[in-house]
């Protein structure tokens, strides 16, 4: 499916995934350099509709501590 092009992971949330430790199934699938190529969104970043994201969904005057709570999830 990411090679045909209908899948694809922002690398906001791409990372996350391989982020997980040697045990872990779907982070050694993802570190796979086919993995990646196939499934990576190479696009620049948008940070107006991020922001937009966070104001509407979450809150427009969130704290450090939401901040980091949500992490990269508006992606």
């Amino acid at each position: 499916m990411g090679e045909k092009g209908q899948v694809k992971i922002p690398i906001e949330v791409y990372e996350e995934i391989k982020d997980g430790n040697d045990r872990d199934e779907l982070a050694i699938w993802a570190k796979k350099n086919k993995t990646e190529a196939a499934l990576l969104f190479n696009e620049e970043v948008n940070v107006s509709l991020v922001s937009r994201v966070i104001d509407e969904g979450y809150a427009a005057n969130l704290t450090d501590d939401e901040v980091e709570a949500i992490g990269r999830d508006p992606f």
